[in-house]
C-alpha cells in the first residue's frame, strides 16, 4: 500500500517540478490546441475568403460599370460631335447654296443688264426716248408739202436720238393716225406683217409717198414751180 502511495507522490511531484517538455509532448500539445481551435480558424479563414471574393467581384463590377459608363460617355460624345459636325456642314452648305444663289441671281442680272445695254446700243434709243423729241403725228393729208415736212422732221429726229434703222419703221408708223392709221393697216394685211417687220426706212418713204403724194400730182407741183421760177 505504501509502495503505491509512494508511487503517486513521486509522480505528482515530477509534475510540479520544472522538468523539460519532450517534443513528443510539445507536438501533442500543440495539435490538441489546433484541434481546439481549428473550426474557429477555418471558420474566419472563409469568412475572409468570401469577403476577400466580394470585395474582388464588387471591384471587378465597379471596374465594369466604369467602364461601361466610359464607353457610353464616349459614345455620346461621339454621337454629339457627329451631330455638331452635321450641323456645322449643313450650315456651310446653306451658306454656300446662298451664296451661289447670291451669285447667280447677280450673274443673271449682269447678264440682263448686259443685254439692256446691248439693245440700247442697238436700236439707239427708246419709243419714249423718241417721243420725248416731240415728233408730230400724221393724220393722213394729202399735200405733198405736210407729207414731204413730216417725213424730213422724223428722219431728223432718229439721227438726233441716234434711233436703229430698225426701229424706225415702227416709230413712225405708231405717229400715223386716222385716215393715215387705217391706211396703214391695210397695207399690213395687203403685205403680210412679217414683210412690214423688215420694211427699211427708205421703202416706208416710198409707200408713203406712193399714196399721198403720187407721182402725176409730185410733176404737177414741179411744173407749178418751175413756171413761178420763170415768171419770176
Amino acid at each position: 500500500m505504501e509502495g503505491k502511495g509512494g508511487g503517486g507522490s513521486k509522480q505528482n511531484t515530477r509534475k510540479n517540478q520544472d522538468v523539460p517538455v519532450t517534443k513528443g509532448e510539445l507536438s501533442n500539445e500543440i495539435i490538441k490546441i489546433m484541434s481546439e481551435h481549428m473550426p474557429t480558424i477555418l471558420a474566419q479563414s472563409q469568412e475572409t475568403f468570401r469577403k476577400a471574393e466580394e470585395a474582388r467581384k464588387a471591384a471587378e463590377e465597379a471596374e465594369k460599370k466604369k467602364k461601361a459608363n466610359e464607353d457610353a460617355e464616349r459614345r455620346r460624345k461621339a454621337m454629339e460631335d457627329k451631330r455638331a459636325a452635321e450641323e456645322q456642314e449643313r450650315k456651310r452648305k446653306a451658306e454656300q447654296d446662298r451664296k451661289n444663289e447670291e451669285d447667280a441671281e447677280r450673274l443673271r442680272n449682269e447678264e440682263y443688264e448686259k443685254r439692256r445695254n446691248e439693245e440700247a446700243q442697238r436700236d439707239g434709243c427708246s419709243y419714249k426716248s423718241f417721243l420725248k423729241c416731240k415728233p408730230n403725228e400724221f393724220h393722213g393729208e394729202s399735200d405733198p408739202v405736210i407729207v414731204t415736212n413730216w417725213l424730213k422732221e422724223i428722219k431728223d429726229i432718229f439721227e438726233i436720238s441716234e434711233c436703229s434703222p430698225r426701229k424706225r419703221v415702227n416709230y413712225a408708223s405708231h405717229l400715223l393716225k386716222g385716215e393715215a392709221r387705217h391706211w396703214w393697216n391695210m397695207i399690213k394685211i395687203a403685205r403680210g406683217n412679217e414683210v412690214v417687220s423688215a420694211m427699211t426706212w427708205e421703202q416706208f418713204e416710198e409707200v408713203v409717198m406712193e399714196n399721198y403724194c403720187p407721182q402725176g400730182l409730185m410733176d404737177k407741183l414741179e411744173e407749178e414751180f418751175l413756171k413761178q421760177q420763170q415768171m419770176t
